[in-house]
């Protein structure tokens, strides 16, 4: 996602959707997602049925081992570079959204992309409990 900011005003110009890109994801289905909530100290889910009731979802893509988030912001940049001529000195900010993650990783993703592209740090924000259902709705 691409944002504008103008004072106290946002805008958002551009989305970008990595789901197709299988280098960086995997799909975990609610079988093997009841395997992992059983690992730990508490009961974990009953069922993979009792898992799609809770959170409405039958399958989900996570990273796949050895991927960080670092890799994320790269394929995003890359991708608005080949669609849009993407270029981050012409964007005034960036937001990061995410969901459920602590500001101070969110400040951490912002300077490893600055670091990475060359850009001043202070384009980037968080847009915290923005998971990609957010951007579903927003887009």
């Amino acid at each position: 996602m691409s944002v504008t900011k103008n004072d106290n005003e946002i805008a958002f110009t551009e989305f970008v959707d990595l789901s197709d890109r299988n280098e960086l994801f995997e799909i975990l289905d609610n079988s093997r997602i009841l395997e992992l909530s059983q690992m730990g100290s508490g009961e974990g889910f009953r069922s993979p049925q009792s898992i799609a009731r809770s959170t409405g979802v039958e399958t989900r893509r996570v990273l796949k081992i050895g991927v960080e988030a670092l890799d994320i912001g790269i394929a995003v940049a890359e991708t608005l570079q080949q669609r849009v001529g993407f270029d981050w000195r012409d964007c005034p900010a960036v937001g990061l959204c995410h969901s459920h993650v602590e500001p101070e990783s969110a400040r951490r993703l912002g300077r490893q992309i600055a670091n990475h592209f060359g850009v001043d740090e202070r384009k980037f924000f968080s847009l915290n409990h923005g998971c990609a259902g957010f951007v579903e709705l927003v887009r």
